[in-house]
Order: C-alpha cells, then sequence, then structure tokens
C-alpha cells in the first residue's frame, strides 16, 4: 500500500497544489508523525509533520503500530472508566 502525501492551498481559482511527497510505502512512514485516536475501533491519524524512514520495513511499522494500538487502548480505558464513575451516582 502506498499513500501520497499533498500540501495544497484553497485560492480563488481552486485548489492549488503546492508539492507532493510522490508514492511512499505505508511501512516507511514513522510513527512519531502517526496516532490512533477514537473513531469506533480507532483510526490512523497523522497530526504531526510527516516523518519517512526508507530503511523501516513492515515489520517494523507493524510493531508500532502494535504499540500505537495498545496506547490507543489505555486511553479508551481510561475514558470508559470516567464514565463509569460519572453515571455510576444516577
Amino acid at each position: 500500500m502506498y499513500f501520497i502525501f499533498v500540501n495544497y492551498k484553497l485560492t480563488a481559482n481552486g485548489i492549488e497544489i503546492i508539492n507532493d511527497s510522490g508514492l511512499v510505502p505505508v511501512e516507511h512512514l514513522k510513527w512519531s508523525c502517526l496516532s490512533i485516536e477514537a473513531q469506533g475501533w480507532g483510526v490512523i491519524q497523522m497530526p504531526k509533520p510527516l516523518a519517512i524512514d526508507s530503511s523501516q520495513d513492515r515489520t517494523s511499522f507493524f510493531s508500532g503500530l502494535r504499540t500505537a494500538y495498545e496506547t490507543y487502548m489505555v486511553k479508551e480505558l481510561k475514558k470508559i472508566a470516567k464514565i463509569k464513575e460519572m453515571i455510576k451516582n444516577f
């Protein structure tokens, strides 16, 4: 799987593409620029500037995915515990 990241701006004439990354294999994306956020089962988002490591292999990428998902689950469990505490007194 590959991605193309595009920097653009909206102008009076529509969308103007400033530049693009070219094809980036998913396994080259560094987890330092990615996170998993709550939307159902979680969704991978890029809240930080694009970071690419062309020497990172698929195994390392999926190891980072596992770590990121574990972090996501800890955050979700904290939210659930907080909600349980709020509603137990109703």
